[in-house]
């Protein structure tokens, strides 16, 4: 053990035993009939004294278990310090430069965190924790996450979210991310001789697509009796409950979010998607989308082969395969919630052949639909008439930003007995590539 945690150990046991032997004392006195009011006042300084010395054990151990910011360790720390740093930010030309002192007060902070994580309100953490907390505080009263809780929550995030495996993600510190988009196709070029002058050809036109990030949060609870008689890791408690809630809210805003307030989704087209394909002239901003030659219902949607019981008519799915450019087939997957998929399992072709069938991945087994991997997304709508119940593409069209951050705002106060964990983040997202998904219409037309 640490000497100066040793003697500070010893001086809280010493406090430990003076209390004892005061109240033992108190107590004899008591049984004799009557109450020592000395001994009581002194019961009472002793145990405020051993409160504050807890206190400041506890402090002189976050110092002597800090990581080493020596060899490999500095480098480690240095990193997160950086990005932590960088978190913070208000400025996006302001630039980052983590010193010593820096990576410091950033090690002192995690510290202090794993603190906050554990005690019903910061104001019963020492002023010296509540200090080494303010480096991370916004203006909502709120903290920044560590980097290793922040990265263990995106890392749950990005495997419980379908959307967020398939599609491009950036970060930003900024409230906005822009991104230009070719809007049109180069038009065709030619032959030419050798005294032949060329012929000028189309310049396709060049958009700027602007994604706004918006606030997102989740809120578990626990109340402070529990949190008193913890026995588990808080922080991975937390990280599970946080992760879970924030992937089931933006994967929904990813596939149909309106971009009020929220992402907008990609389904949010398909109300003003068209039969129109890419090489016919589709205009910018719009997608396209394929009529499966039935009204969809339960377990029905795709036309049935006359004659053949169970068999279903593949032309319309191949049309929708075939209508993606080629280029973009090779990261292809077909998106459907849980009830399509197990509709399309149903189905064979005329030789009685599944259209579906299962692959070995490095995942394990995956389900592939006519070749192609199949994504499943609850937020897809049911099979239903008129229903756009499938999409087919490649689903890095959709962009996903992410604002640097994720803040916690204990409240101990709204809703006793319970501890309100109030995460924020900010992530915006939108389609801005229209020839990379193609949507089934549920429908005759």
């Amino acid at each position: 053990m640490d000497l100066e945690v040793k003697n500070a150990f010893e001086v809280v046991q010493k406090a430990v035993h003076d209390m004892r032997a005061a109240n033992d004392e108190r107590i004899a006195n008591i049984a004799k009939g009557f109450d020592d009011v000395v001994k009581q006042e002194e019961v009472k300084k002793i145990q405020n004294e051993l409160v504050d010395l807890t206190r400041q054990l506890r402090e002189v151990e976050n110092i002597a278990n800090r990581p080493a910011l020596v060899g490999g360790d500095k480098d480690v720390i240095n990193s997160r310090a950086k990005e932590f740093f960088n978190a913070l930010r208000k400025n996006k030309n302001e630039k980052v430069v983590v010193n010593e002192e820096k990576i410091e007060q950033f090690v002192r902070y995690e510290n202090a965190f794993a603190e906050l994580m554990q005690v019903e309100h910061v104001n019963n953490l020492s002023s010296s924790i509540r200090n080494d907390l303010m480096i991370g505080s916004d203006s909502s009263a709120g903290y920044y996450l560590p980097p290793v809780t922040y990265s263990g929550i995106e890392k749950r995030i990005f495997q419980t979210s379908p959307v967020r495996q398939f599609a491009t993600v950036v970060q930003t510190a900024n409230r906005s991310f822009s991104k230009l988009f070719q809007a049109d196709e180069f038009s065709e070029g030619g032959w030419v001789g050798e005294t032949t002058a060329p012929v000028v050809t189309d310049t396709p036109e060049v958009g700027k697509s602007e994604i706004y990030v918006f606030e997102q949060y989740a809120q578990p609870r626990m109340t402070q009796q529990t949190l008193e008689d913890v026995g588990f890791n808080i922080e991975a408690w937390v990280a599970s409950n946080v992760a879970e809630k924030l992937a089931r809210v933006e994967n929904t805003a990813f596939v149909s979010g309106n971009g009020v307030n929220k992402p907008r989704g990609f389904l949010d087209y398909a109300a003003s998607s068209v039969i129109t394909s890419d090489k016919a002239g589709r205009d910018c901003g719009k997608l396209q989308y394929i009529p499966s030659g039935a009204a969809g219902g339960d377990f029905e949607g795709i036309p049935a082969i006359s004659g053949i019981a169970g068999a279903a008519d593949i032309k319309p799915l191949l049309k929708l395969i075939q209508s993606l450019k080629v280029e973009y087939r090779s990261n292809a997957v077909f998106a459907m919630n849980s009830l399509t998929h197990a509709y399309l399992m149903s189905l064979t072709d005329g030789n009685g052949r599944p259209l579906a069938n299962y692959a070995l991945t490095e995942n394990g087994l995956m389900f592939n639909l006519l070749g192609y991997p199949v994504a499943i997304m609850e937020d897809m709508p049911d099979l239903a008439g008129n229903s756009f119940s499938v999409a087919f593409g490649d689903f890095s069209a959709y962009q996903i930003v992410d604002r640097l951050g994720l803040s916690l705002l204990r409240d101990p106060f709204t809703d006793k007995p319970w501890i309100k964990y109030y995460f924020r983040r900010r992530v915006g997202g939108d389609l801005v590539n229209f020839d990379k998904i193609k949507l089934m219409k549920f429908a005759t037309s």
